[in-house]
């Protein structure tokens, strides 16, 4: 198998697996063969290369997580276009972000299509195709031969730091990816895949859904917004899967708000024991989160060894490290362990001049492998991330005993008094402290007089008190005090949303801070403009 026509080809023979749609409240909706799912696939194709969609052009996807998703996906592939799954207005802020994401990406992508059911296509002010719905006779697109390296899809990069850009992803980089994560995961035929994440994320689109079509295994599919209401409905379908070894991944705030949401009492007949991989990712792994969740649900049969940390980037397709083990994940000095360097990658840390640095010393990550994207598209201002074979992830971390411990990223450093302090350090206690779904936290670092100092903003859920939130306030400032040695300079609350965030869930710190200083935050609560008042 060498590119993803190959692998979908091979699909088109399986009719025993398949994919599984579930509704808004987590139950089963609707179910197709994987042979099934490939045939709407080729038609699919054929109707976009109808509709004018010529080979090489970006086809920008705006679907629910679901089969018709997939399914598009896989037809624009067929299609030799590039498929790249977007967020939905709501991820992104609101209905006029979204316009401005879209506009954005028609201006660096000038040959773009747009796929959209016609309320978000009509909102965008752009021309867009609907989801092709072709009829079972209709015709098929005709196969094509394609080379390893040509381009199969975009992913659009989470910029945290910086605009979305991009990122090409060759059909060799996919195969060689899918091929480190099952073999990393000791893939075996009982397995299935049970993914609330969505499909415009790496993790889900690779690490879950086309992990799954690789290994041909039954794939269950939920939208993110259920997992978010309804915790309790994606526990149940992986013990649901009781002659399955169930992989399922999720970032660490998915595992913390199942802690928070799901008291014991809710938990009766559970049964995690069959749950065989809980990756992960996406951001940086708690220890304490870890800890919370193996206590919770332990009792009904998650194995801590199961829990399985994880390192990567669109830019490295997906993964870049993860370990199986038979014990609990590794922490040193509060940092969780991601593990050690899937097939065929390697990983070198390296001094602000680009030195290799000694075991254990913090520096930036760089990786080398099979996986690396073949660059940015769609501005080119942007120099490409690899340089002669290594990838600049501009994380930070170190190695131990060939073991990685991601620390922070460079862009985001807080240095307060002197000590280097990693913005989601700060954030983890707003976090701890509100405990309320669906709401983020999110520390920058301001001028005050020539120093540096510390300003985290927490999202609530409106309806508080101001004596409730001055309470809160008191808390994380006790904490962050006792923890990290210093006091915030401002500490805010505003409502639930107000926070700009990558597609991903990621908090946009620099747009935050640069809010911040315009003034242009409504906040419910704020602890400096409290001690300003004569």
């Amino acid at each position: 198998m060498k590119t993803v026509l190959d692998l979908i080809e091979n699909l088109a023979q399986v009719a025993e697996h398949g994919i599984t749609e579930h509704d808004r409240r987590g139950k089963p909706k609707l179910a197709r063969s994987y042979a099934e799912v490939v045939a709407r696939a080729r038609r699919i194709g054929a109707a976009l290369l109808e509709a004018g969609v010529a080979p090489g052009d970006p086809v920008f996807l705006q679907l629910p997580n679901g089969l018709q998703l997939v399914e598009t996906f896989l037809g624009a592939v067929l299609a030799g276009a590039l498929p790249c799954c977007l967020a939905p207005p709501r991820a992104l802020g609101g209905i006029e972000a979204f316009q401005q994401r879209i506009a954005g990406l028609f201006s660096a992508f000038p040959a773009a299509h747009l796929v959209a059911d016609e309320e978000t296509g009509e909102a965008t002010g752009k021309p867009y195709l609907l989801p092709p719905d072709p009829a079972d006779d209709a015709p098929a697109c005709p196969p094509r031969e394609v080379d390893p390296e040509e381009i199969a899809f975009l992913q659009l990069t989470s910029g945290t730091t910086q605009s979305p850009r991009g990122v090409r992803i060759s059909h060799r980089a996919l195969l060689a990816n899918m091929n480190g994560i099952t073999e990393g995961g000791r893939r075996q035929a009982t397995d299935a895949y049970v993914s609330w994440l969505p499909l415009y994320h790496d993790m889900g689109l690779v690490g879950l859904m086309f992990c799954a079509l690789y290994t041909q295994c039954p794939l269950y599919l939920f939208r993110p917004e259920t997992f978010v209401a309804r915790p309790l409905a994606w526990l149940q379908t992986i013990a649901g899967l009781k002659d399955r070894t169930v992989i399922s991944t999720a970032p660490n705030f998915a595992y913390q708000h199942c802690v928070n949401a799901l008291p014991p009492e809710k938990l009766a007949g559970l049964d995690l024991s069959n749950w065989r991989l809980a990756g992960c990712g996406a951001e940086r792994v708690r220890p304490e989160t870890v800890d919370a969740f193996v206590a919770r649900f332990g009792p009904h049969g998650f194995r801590a060894e199961a829990f399985l940390p994880c390192y990567g980037m669109a830019e490295a397709t997906l993964a870049v490290t993860f370990t199986l083990r038979d014990h609990p994940p590794l922490v040193v000095d509060g940092h969780v362990s991601c593990g050690r360097p899937v097939l065929d990658t390697e990983i070198v840390i390296r001094d602000e001049a680009g030195a290799p640095v000694p075991d254990g010393t913090d520096g930036q990550i760089t990786v080398r492998g099979p996986a690396l994207c073949s660059g940015y598209t769609g501005d080119a201002t942007v120099p490409p991330p690899v340089r002669d074979g290594w990838l600049q992830t501009g994380d930070r971390g170190y190695l131990k005993d060939g073991e990685l411990y991601v620390t922070g990223r460079y862009k985001d450093l807080i240095i307060v008094e002197g000590h280097n302090v990693d913005p989601d350090e700060i954030e983890f206690h707003g976090d701890q402290v509100v405990e309320l779904p669906a709401c983020r936290s999110g520390a920058f670092a301001v001028d005050v007089d020539g120093r540096e100092r510390a300003v985290l903003v927490v999202e609530c859920g409106g309806k508080e008190t101001p004596e409730a939130l001055a309470e809160w306030a008191d808390a994380i400032q006790s904490r962050v005090a006792s923890a990290l040695g210093f006091t915030l300079y401002d500490l805010a609350f505003l409502r639930r949303g107000g926070l700009p965030t990558t597609s991903s869930g990621k908090v946009q710190r620099g747009k935050l801070r640069d809010r911040y200083l315009a003034d242009a935050l409504t906040f419910l609560w704020q602890q400096r403009a409290l001690k300003e008042t004569p």
